[in-house]
């Protein structure tokens, strides 16, 4: 973590039994052209047995180990309260991230303060042009659901613009650590 006039950025992810994937994650973390960010990496079901993620990712990390599995939202919320930072990013362990994915969410948060929340566009692991998540829309009051923006489509460009979405997608969201609070 380098400290300039960024904001600071707690990444928090969690890992269950899957160091490999994780470590994939964590590289990508390390090429990001946003500097101003601390690792938050949380180990459920550690065990005995732990993978030593501290001997195998070179760069700083703040880790976490849990002797039971906490499940996906005990796990992170286990990471939030030990973040730092003025902006919290969940980011799924599955997930590989471009150096410059961090900057323009940043700076949504940074230009607009009446938003709390912001995602990125987020492909499939196993098929990086097709597209999971580039937003979703309103929740229909009669079957309690929203639909997928762009899901399952190959990447043309036309899911690229910015745009209000009405639910977050847990795999990668940059938050206000004030949502938290």
């Amino acid at each position: 973590m380098k400290m300039n006039n960024e904001k600071l950025v707690s990444i928090v992810s969690v890992n269950y039994k899957r160091p490999d994937i994780t470590l994939a994650m964590l590289e990508s973390l390390a090429k990001l052209n946003y500097t101003n960010f601390e690792i938050i990496l949380v180990d459920n079901e550690c065990g005995e047995q732990a993978f030593p993620f501290e001997e195998h990712y070179e760069g700083s990390m703040q880790l976490i180990r849990s002797t039971k599995n906490l499940g996906f939202a005990g796990g992170t919320n286990l990471g939030i309260r030990a973040a730092k930072g003025d902006y919290i990013l969940l980011l799924n362990n599955d997930t590989i991230v471009s150096p410059d994915f961090l900057s323009p969410m940043v700076k949504v948060l940074e230009t607009q303060e009446t938003i709390g929340m912001v995602c990125p566009k987020i492909y499939f692991y196993d098929h990086p042009n097709v597209i999971q998540y580039a937003g979703a829309t309103d929740i229909n009051k009669w079957t309690g659901r929203g639909s997928k923006i762009g899901y399952a489509n190959k990447d043309n460009g036309r899911f690229s613009k910015s745009q209000k979405t009405y639910l977050g997608n847990g795999a990668c969201m940059l938050v206000r650590k004030e949502v938290f609070k």
